[in-house]
């Protein structure tokens, strides 16, 4: 592990851990103290959590609402808990009768961009306290709608009064409200039964490990066999590489001439990446990510292949968005 001092590890989370629990256990597995994750996990959910580290931990403030996840939930009709999950006290029970097809048009009521209330029991903080420790407390607090993106809704299973759904949404999307409307939108209400996260962007439950299978590799000193370099977080960004005469100043974060940059071509592990996340093998002419200061940042590597940061064009200059080059 020495060698490797950033990088993420895709964990596949086991219900009765809190992410903060996973990142506990992770800066123990890791040996050092900056551990992060891109998103909290509730602690009866299982799945994705990306777990970073080092340098890495830089990331997770650019793991935003743009972020794809993809989870598949147990939807329980005809009731209504406080947490809005069997985990809570049943507020209300009532009657179904409710159709496949009665749930596929609630559920494509959902579809695109929707308003959603944080739950108060979740982790958001308002005025600098975690929503959960007002609800401990029994106290409601007024909590502004969000917006959030639903790409799709897909019925897995239907029996009734029970449903098992898979959600494609943006980050910030919370499930448990989302079966919660729904029931609403039915009249019977419902509340969430079971979770499983099974993608955050490009990383999904097919490349995660538990705790336990970490700490097996970690004994066996493979570890490097599941780290994802933090660059390859971000494959699906053009990558540039600065002219070896810019190297001085790449390193120091300055602002450096699109002039210097040329397009890098894609590895072999990206085009794989690319291919699992459904974008074109073959990245094409990126040069207008340079010229067009509307467009997203762009990774930057030096000549030596060493992966700098993220940089954003002003059209005749890149300025570093966020460093990762390790010392």
């Amino acid at each position: 592990m020495n060698e490797i001092r950033s990088g993420a590890i895709i964990v596949n989370k086991e219900s009765g851990w809190t992410s903060f629990d996973v990142c506990g256990k992770m800066r123990h597995i890791l040996g050092t103290r900056s551990v992060g994750h891109t998103g909290t996990l509730d602690p009866n959910a299982t799945g994705v959590l990306v777990v970073l580290f080092g340098k890495a931990t830089k990331a997770a403030s650019l793991f935003t609402s743009h972020t794809v996840k993809r989870y598949t939930g147990e939807m329980l009709l005809g009731k209504v808990t406080d947490t809005q999950d069997i985990t809570g006290r049943v507020l209300e029970e009532r009657p179904v009768s409710v159709t496949r097809e009665d749930l596929e048009k609630a559920c494509d009521g959902f579809i695109g961009e929707i308003q959603q209330v944080p739950p108060m029991y979740s982790a958001k903080k308002v005025n600098g306290k975690k929503l959960y420790e007002y609800a401990r407390e029994g106290k409601v607090i007024e909590r502004k709608p969000e917006t959030v993106t639903i790409a799709e809704i897909e019925i897995v299973e239907f029996s009734g009064d029970r449903a098992v759904i898979s959600v494609t949404c943006s980050a910030g999307t919370y499930i448990r409200t989302l079966m919660n409307d729904i029931g609403e939108a039915l009249g019977c209400g419902a509340c969430m039964g079971a979770l499983r996260r099974d993608a955050v962007g490009g990383s999904s439950l097919e490349e995660a490990h538990t705790i336990g299978e970490i700490e097996e590799l970690a004994a066996a000193d493979r570890l490097s066999e599941i780290i994802t370099p933090v660059d390859m977080l971000f494959s699906y960004k053009p990558a540039f590489v600065a002219d070896e005469a810019f190297t001085k100043a790449a390193v120091n974060g300055a602002r450096l001439p699109v002039s210097c940059l040329r397009q890098r071509p894609l590895t072999e592990a990206e085009v794989k990446e690319r291919t699992d996340l459904g974008l074109p093998a073959e990245e094409g002419d990126k040069s207008d990510y340079l010229t067009d200061p509307d467009s997203p940042s762009v990774r930057l590597y030096l000549s030596d292949g060493r992966f700098v940061g993220l940089f954003k064009s002003d059209g005749q200059e890149v300025s570093i968005q966020k460093m990762f080059l390790e010392e």
